[in-house]
């Protein structure tokens, strides 16, 4: 049970480092579509916006959403831990 939430949570902080880099990339190039479609991970704000300020500015808010995954994954994986100690504590 706690393997399968280790499991999700490190899944999670995965996803989100792919999707931190694919950002940081599409800011880094201006904005240019390109840069962001070689990292093979989907931008989460991927509207009908053509445009490199549009692009940008997706960018940024995906920037955004990713850090908050990465935090609740991480959490995640904390709680798990914390909850292996207890148990532990417990039998002993």
């Amino acid at each position: 049970m706690v393997g399968g939430i280790l499991s999700s949570g490190l899944e999670g902080i995965a996803r989100s480092r792919e999707g931190l880099n694919q950002s940081a990339k599409t800011i880094a190039s201006g904005g240019q579509a390109d840069a962001a479609l070689n990292s093979g991970v989907a931008p989460i704000n991927s509207g009908t916006n053509n445009s490199n300020t549009d692009q940008m500015l997706d960018a940024v808010v995906d920037l955004n959403v990713y850090e908050v995954q990465f935090k609740a994954s991480a959490k995640v994986i904390s709680t798990a831990n914390e909850t292996v100690g207890t148990l532990l504590d417990e039998i002993v």
